[in-house]
């Protein structure tokens, strides 16, 4: 088994998470204050993280994380279903305010969205039937690795880091 920390969990950056081609706005923590709502990106399709419960009510860490961000903050808390793909696009369009979701640091993304401290971590692992014996990316060659295209993982199994 192949693990990696190089997935970061939930990235909170409540006061500025800027627009690409925008510079960040230090008002937009007032502005959530002045509209009494905080609008926090989440992909409920990612347990134990952020899920729906038997009774479709969003339930999971990253859904825990919000709610006390938005009590502590004082004000209502709107969850916004995201995914992967749309994460950091509806922080550029204003459809969400900040993301509480697995979120990767990256040169390209630091570009165009700030990132707050992490505060956690996921690990990236390879599982194989134990016949397979992979014990570094090199037992990879020929072999075919199932992940979701375009993520982080898709990149350490690509190029191998």
């Amino acid at each position: 088994m192949i693990r990696r920390s190089t997935l970061l969990r939930s990235l909170l950056a409540a006061s500025v998470l800027a627009a690409a081609g925008n510079a960040a706005r230090a008002d937009q923590l007032d502005d959530v204050r002045a509209a009494r709502k905080v609008r926090v990106a989440i992909d409920l399709g990612s347990p134990p993280f952020g899920m729906n419960d038997s009774a479709m009510n969003p339930t999971g860490s990253d859904v825990e994380t919000a709610r006390l961000l938005a009590r502590d903050l004082g004000v209502e808390l709107e969850i916004v279903q995201t995914t992967g793909a749309n994460r950091i696009p509806f922080l550029q369009t204003g459809k969400a305010d900040l993301v509480i979701s697995s979120l990767s640091v990256t040169a390209e993304r630091e570009k165009v969205i700030d990132f707050s401290t992490p505060y956690a971590q996921i690990q990236s692992v390879v599982a194989a039937p134990k016949a397979a014996q992979i014990r570094g990316f090199a037992d990879l060659a020929g072999k075919r690795v199932a992940t979701a295209r375009g993520t982080t993982n898709d990149r350490l199994v690509t190029e191998g880091v």
